[in-house]
């Protein structure tokens, strides 16, 4: 018991020399070692101008690197919103909408036979449900729920 006491004593007296040492070094520093951490919020690279005599400073080259970059991919995402929209602004073709249909009932009755589907079957399932028009693809869907909620088609949506 005298050994746990010591010990307990010995490692008070060792955390507070650490305690001191460490509060002895932050204020031993001088204000030239602080200075820079102090003065580093007045300096921000909004307030810099490229067109200073001045080199630009590394954060400045890297926000302009990362302002190209967003630029780029905006431009690139805008791209893709624009071309996947023009297809959908097409009229649909009736008699391939209704083969598409035909084609994703039929696969739905294959999978109620068999009793089972996997997943990878699932989302190829998925991926052709996906090209039917809302109706038929609304419909599709409901026929599936409800052939996966009565257990006639065992597996995940």
């Amino acid at each position: 018991m005298r050994t746990l006491i010591a010990l307990s004593v010995l490692q008070t007296i060792g955390i507070a020399a650490l305690v001191v040492h460490s509060f002895g070094a932050k204020h031993a520093a001088g204000p030239e070692q602080r200075a820079p951490s102090a003065s580093a919020p007045e300096i921000s690279p909004a307030k810099e101008s490229p067109t200073s005599g001045d080199a630009p400073s590394v954060p400045s080259v890297g926000e302009e690197r990362l302002r190209t970059i967003v630029r780029e991919e905006l431009a690139r995402i805008q791209a893709q919103r624009s071309a996947s929209s023009s297809p959908a602004a097409q009229p649909r073709n009736p008699s391939l909408d209704v083969q598409r249909r035909e084609a994703v009932e039929q696969q739905i009755e294959t999978y109620r036979g068999v009793g089972a589907v996997t997943d990878a079957q699932m989302q190829e399932l998925q991926a052709d449900i996906a090209q039917l028009d809302d109706a038929s693809r609304k419909q599709m869907m409901s026929k599936l729920i409800r052939a996966l909620n009565s257990g006639e088609i065992k597996g995940r949506l």
